[in-house]
C-alpha cells in the first residue's frame, strides 16, 4: 500500500455553526471497478485553546463522477487567526476490501468570503491587514500572528505556511507560476489552513476553482495595462504607485479591492503593521477598501 495519494483533494462544502461537510475527491480512474475511499476527519486541535476533539467517518458516495467521501462535523470549530482550530483528515483508497493507498491532509474551515466589495468573516464585515515578508525584518509566520497582522508572501517554500497554519497566521500567498503550473502550485497551497488568499497571474482557460482549491480566495492585480479583471478573481489587487488609475479602478469594480504599497525599507513587524493603518488613514478620502498591504 501506497503512503499517499497526489492527486487527492480534501475540501469542505456546506460550512453552517451547526454543521461542516468535509469531502475527500479523487479522479476516477478507467479501471475504477471496484475503487472507494474511507477513512476519518478528527478534531479540532488548537495551539491557543483546549478543545475536545471528535471523530467522523468518510463515507464513499458511490457512483459518480469523481470519486467521493464525505463527512458530516457537527458544531464544527472554524479556523481563525483568533482560534486555528485544524482537522485532520486521514484517506484510504480501496479496492474492493483491500486498501491500496493512503494519505493525511489537514483542514481548516475558514468562514471568511467575498461578498460584493467586502470580505466577511463569520458573517461580519472584515478588512485585511497584511505585512509583506519583504517588508519586515520578522521572518517567523507566528510573529505576523503576535502582530495582528495577515502573512504575506512570495515565498515558494511550503514550509512557512505549516507555522502560519498551526499559529493562526492567515496568509496571502503570491504565485509566480502561469498556466498548468500555476494550477498545480494552487493545489499545493489548497493543503494549508492558513492560505487563504492565492495572488495569480493567469489561468488555463478550462480552470475550474471548484475541482482545484474550492476553499481559496483568488486575487488578481490590477493595473493601468491590464483593466479587464478575469472570470475566476474573487478579489482584486491594486497599487498605490497610480493614484489617478487607482481612484478610477476603485470606484469601477464590485469585488472587494485590496490595496498595497511597498515600504521603502523593511521594518520592525510591529511598525511595519502600523503603516497599514497610515495606508487606511491615507486612502480615506477615496473610500475604504477591503485591505491594506505594505
Amino acid at each position: 500500500m501506497t503512503s499517499d495519494i497526489p492527486e487527492l483533494d480534501v475540501f469542505y462544502g456546506e460550512l453552517t455553526t451547526a454543521r461542516a461537510l468535509i469531502y475527500a475527491r479523487l479522479p476516477r480512474p478507467a479501471d475504477d471497478i471496484g475503487l472507494s475511499l474511507s477513512g476519518q476527519v478528527r478534531g479540532p486541535r488548537c495551539l491557543h485553546a483546549q478543545t475536545l476533539p471528535q471523530t467522523a467517518p468518510l463515507t464513499d458516495m458511490g457512483p459518480g463522477p469523481t470519486l467521493l467521501a464525505r463527512a458530516v462535523i457537527p458544531e464544527p470549530s472554524f479556523w481563525s487567526p483568533d482560534v486555528p482550530s485544524i482537522y485532520d483528515v486521514t484517506v484510504q483508497l480501496h479496492r474492493g476490501t483491500q486498501p491500496i493507498a493512503a494519505a493525511r491532509r489537514e483542514i481548516g474551515l475558514r468562514s471568511l468570503g467575498a461578498r460584493n466589495r467586502h470580505l466577511v468573516l463569520e458573517g461580519k464585515t472584515w478588512v485585511l491587514r497584511g505585512v509583506s515578508d519583504t517588508s519586515t525584518t520578522a521572518t517567523l509566520p507566528r510573529q505576523w500572528h503576535e502582530s495582528s497582522a495577515s502573512f504575506i508572501t512570495t515565498d515558494s517554500s511550503l514550509e512557512p505556511l505549516d507555522e502560519a497554519s498551526q499559529w493562526g497566521a492567515l496568509a496571502v500567498v503570491s504565485i509566480a507560476e502561469q498556466g498548468e503550473y500555476a494550477v498545480h502550485r494552487l493545489r499545493q497551497l489548497a493543503e494549508y489552513p492558513a492560505a487563504t488568499i492565492a495572488v495569480l497571474e493567469t489561468l488555463p482557460d478550462n480552470f475550474k476553482k471548484s475541482a482545484v482549491a474550492a476553499n481559496v480566495l483568488l486575487a488578481e492585480r490590477m493595473t493601468r495595462q491590464r483593466t479587464t479583471l478575469s472570470q475566476w478573481a474573487d478579489l482584486v489587487i491594486l497599487s498605490t504607485g497610480d493614484p489617478d488609475f487607482l481612484l478610477t479602478a476603485a470606484t469601477a469594480i464590485q469585488r472587494p479591492v485590496i490595496v498595497s504599497r511597498p515600504l521603502a525599507h523593511p521594518l520592525e513587524l510591529p511598525l511595519a503593521r502600523l503603516q497599514c493603518d497610515v495606508l487606511q488613514r491615507d486612502l480615506a478620502p477615496i473610500g475604504q477598501f477591503a485591505g491594506y498591504i505594505v
